[in-house]
């Protein structure tokens, strides 16, 4: 093609003004201006901006009369203009981000006695949304979800004798959350993380090694098959949309045995685990029920006060953030101890569910304990519960070796007394001399830092007090009693407002990396962590730093420092006084500082790996890209085979919110150990921990009495091609991650959410991804009538009618009276056999409205009789 053919002038790619305006003038336009100019296209709109509320509502704030500074006073201007506007027959709308936005509302003007209606839907020019009845002036005002997001500001619109407050007009501006919700929470690794010869468990085959994915053309039909070779290079194809039927292996052995395909050892030790992990469900249901008696005064529900407390939160809570939330809450107005686990990634927002639950036992007389790991972290609790407390009257107070031993004794004496209502310290609140007159809730903050005689004195409390507590990385038994009921659990998986995963890498310790690393973190007015964990050499450490980059500000902290001298250098830290923090694991939990986002960890192969997971978890708090940089020796032969595993998992989960990941390979790394103080360690080994899980719930939901549905898989044998093409996501993992999303969805709603999500990310979906949508909302369907497979084919190549093959199987869950007699009476196109299968035989008039061609609609056409014939 030749040059010119070629050549472009900007007019190809843009719209030049002229032709802007010339669209605008042929549309009707909405002036919200007092001051345009007139033509016949344009409507003019009285306004009036009501930013205003919010300024009146901050100088209630100011007040220094008690009284009128209560919460109960604090929307008073809001209050007022409602009613005002109300009166002069305007219709008032109060739209909000969440439900929890509009419950918040509705709840806070009720104390005014004002009425306020929730919409279920966004009302459409203010006359179409159910529930929104314009003549009813027994409502002041209507509150609502807004779609897609809820305005920044509200105004009043005197001409349409309309009115609009928005979120932002009365609590203060908010930050806003963009993107989609977190995926689901559970404690499995995803089938997404695989790699080459990674090992993975076949419930019905075993133990294998996974070769990735492979592209075969079966009788005519392409799909997508798992690779899994077994002992004796055995291989076995399994189609995507039976992915469900494999786990990946977690166990004490990164390298375990493989099993036979088609040998008996692997159904022999299935059967050893079940019997096994019986008699565990039956101890799991003791405690279960043990904690189902316990019985305590339930607190009274949120009233303004909690109200105006949550909306004073400067930040818009996140989906699953706000489930954890009203989960707690739930917890507390039950006459049940709460006994509550709230998982959520580092800087993910435990800490604001907390708080809120805090409030409800403080405005319920209860006083509130706050357990921390480190002084550290106490320090930074104590600072963030004042400051959120502030307004409410609540007393807060930290007890630690930061204060004197005559300030603790007077805290002490003064919780005794019931004047402390939130007190916050390390282990040295559960010693005996310190008293509550009326403890109600007790928060932990990661849990499995605290000694065993700890965890004992906790598990006295769980009898009679509220417990809540939080964990980024919990440990297997903790998560574990989540998942099987024995404590509540709740999961936080959305990563707040504008934040970016750390770029963690793995590299020697090198002057001129860490010289190169420090300068660019300075030059951008960061700060940065050196965690040196020997106090023998930590000063060493500091002076070669400041050799090394003499342009850099440098102090040292460590758990042997005078405690004053500690906290001083956290608070210069902290203030900015200094930029390079060369300290022992200290830091692990507690200090946050936006600004430091850059981290060296010296020797980190002496680390564990939830440890280094935590380090790691004080930087990138912040709209910055932050920078980890895990030092190792020059030698790499020194590493052991766990240190160097242990490392590639945290560089390879350095993404957002891999908390759970890390957490189900430090298992792996570690070994399950006892769930409940028996010795399961060579189960878990012999089935892989998903696996001894899914045994582990199936006998428990058999205690119960309740009936199993994951006892068989349906299998589809039709001919339609149906996969993600690799030209569509190239990327394996990706690809994988969709596949497994897809087949453990659980209605056809979710399904086409997740081929939505694919064309949001990828372009317009292929046919074969629609296709394997289709399959994956026929498996339902065929799951819920209890079919175990189905197959399309047709008699022979001169007959034009296809036939439907169901395989019912045994212990069908269909009506077989029903069924018979619906057989006999269409005898001439349906078939019941001996071995359970029925043959359903379509008749031209059916083909022809199923339009010829969608196998689907005519599969499920069929589903449909059978579920309404013998049901």
């Amino acid at each position: 093609m030749l040059r010119n053919e070629l050549s472009f002038t900007p007019e190809h790619f843009l719209i030049g003004a002229d032709k802007i305006q010339n669209q605008l003038n042929s549309q009707h336009l909405l002036d919200f201006n007092n001051f345009s100019t007139h033509d016949q296209n344009t409507f003019h709109l009285n306004t009036e901006v009501t930013d205003v509320i919010r300024q009146d509502i901050l100088r209630e704030t100011t007040r220094t009369d008690t009284e009128e500074a209560s919460p109960h006073h604090l929307l008073a201007p809001l209050a007022h203009k409602i009613r005002e506007l109300y009166l002069d027959h305007y219709q008032i709308f109060l739209p909000t981000a969440s439900l929890g936005g509009t419950h918040r509302l509705t709840e806070l003007l009720k104390y005014y006695g004002l009425n306020v209606r929730s919409l279920k839907s966004p009302p459409e020019l203010f006359n179409k949304a159910e529930g929104f009845n314009p003549t009813d002036r027994s409502v002041h005002a209507y509150t609502y979800v807004a779609i897609p997001e809820s305005p920044a500001q509200g105004a009043i619109f005197k001409d349409l004798r309309t009115a609009i407050f928005c979120e932002d007009d009365i609590f203060g501006k908010h930050a806003r959350r963009k993107g989609k919700t977190g995926k689901k929470g559970g404690f499995r690794t995803s089938l997404a993380d695989l790699e080459e010869n990674d090992p993975i468990v076949h419930v019905d085959h075993g133990i294998g090694l996974f070769h990735g994915l492979v592209r075969l053309n079966v009788n005519g039909v392409e799909q997508d098959y798992l690779h899994l070779t077994y002992k004796n290079n055995d291989k076995l194809y399994l189609p995507v949309h039976r992915i469900n039927l494999v786990q990946t292996y977690s166990g004490a052995s990164t390298n375990p045995q493989l099993d036979k395909l088609g040998g008996s050892t692997w159904q022999t030790k299935k059967t050893q685990v079940k019997k096994a992990v019986l008699a565990m469900a039956q101890d799991l249901l003791n405690l279960y029920a043990q904690r189902e008696l316990a019985q305590r005064p339930h607190f009274a529900a949120p009233d303004a006060s909690y109200w105006e407390f949550e909306g004073r939160f400067p930040f818009e809570t996140t989906p699953d953030q706000q489930k954890a939330i009203d989960e707690v809450l739930g917890d507390l107005q039950k006459q049940r101890p709460m006994d509550r686990l709230v998982c959520g990634d580092v800087g993910y927002g435990k800490t604001e569910v907390a708080m809120r639950a805090a409030m409800l036992a403080v405005m319920n007389k209860g006083q509130v304990a706050v357990l921390a790991p480190t002084t550290v972290l106490a320090q930074q609790h104590g600072i963030t519960f004042a400051e959120r407390f502030k307004e409410t009257g609540a007393r807060v107070e930290v007890i630690s070796r930061f204060q004197k031993p005559a300030e603790i004794k007077k805290i002490i004496q003064k919780t005794k007394e019931g004047k402390v209502d939130i007190l916050i310290g390390t282990h040295r609140i559960l010693s005996s001399d310190v008293h509550f007159k009326n403890l109600g809730l007790v928060i932990v903050d990661e849990e499995q830092r605290f000694g065993i005689k700890h965890k004992e004195h906790l598990k006295k409390l769980r009898c009679h007090v509220d417990i809540l507590t939080l964990s980024a990385t919990p440990i297997p038994r903790t998560l574990e009693m989540g998942f099987f009921g024995i404590r509540d659990l709740s999961i936080i998986e959305t990563p707040p407002v504008d934040r970016r995963a750390i770029r963690t890498s793995i590299t020697r310790f090198d002057d001129e990396v860490i010289r190169e690393a420090i300068l660019l973190e300075l030059k951008r007015q960061g700060q940065v962590y050196f965690v040196h964990n020997k106090i023998s050499s930590i000063n060493a450490t500091a002076d070669y730093i400041k050799r090394l980059v003499p342009e850099a500000k440098i102090e040292v902290g460590h758990g042997q420092m005078d405690a004053n001298e500690l906290e001083q250098v956290m608070v210069r830290f902290m203030k900015r006084e200094f930029n390079v923090l060369v300290c022992t694991t200290i830091i692990e939990t507690g200090i946050d500082v936006s600004t430091a986002n850059t981290m060296f960890i010296d020797n980190a192969d002496d680390f564990g790996l939830a440890q280094l997971y935590q380090l790691r978890g004080r930087i990138g708090r912040s709209k910055e890209r932050a920078f980890a940089y895990l030092l190792i020796p020059s030698d790499v032969d020194q590493l052991t085979p766990i240190a160097r595993k242990r490392l590639e998992i945290l560089h390879r989960f350095s993404e957002l919110g891999a908390g759970f990941r890390i957490a189900q390979h430090d298992l792996e790394l570690r070994g399950a150990g006892d769930l409940l103080g028996k010795s399961q360690h060579g189960h878990v080994a012999a089935v892989g921990y998903d696996l001894y899980s899914d045994l582990l719930k199936d006998a428990v939901a058999a205690l119960k009495g309740r009936v199993q549905d994951t006892a068989f898989d349906p299998d589809i044998k039709i001919p339609v091609s149906a996969f993600i093409p690799e030209k569509y996501i190239a990327d394996l993992h990706d690809r994988m991650g969709y596949y497994q999303k897809l087949v453990t969805a659980t209605n056809s709603e979710e399904v086409w959410n997740i081929v939505g999500q694919m064309n949001d990310q990828c372009g317009e979906n292929p046919p074969e991804v629609n296709a394997l949508a289709e399959v994956m909302i026929l498996k339902q369907k065929l799951k819920e009538l209890a079919i175990h497979a189905v197959d399309f084919v047709k008699i022979d190549e001169k007959q034009i009618f296809p036939r439907i093959i169901f395989t019912l199987g045994n212990n069908t869950n269909l009506n077989l009276e029903k069924l018979n007699n619906w057989v006999k009476n269409n005898s001439q196109k349906i078939i019941l056999t001996e071995k359970m299968k029925l043959i359903y035989t379509a008749s031209l008039e059916e083909w022809q409205t199923m339009c010829n061609q969608d196998i689907f609609i005519m599969i499920k056409h069929v589903i449909n009789q059978i579920k309404v014939q013998v049901i």
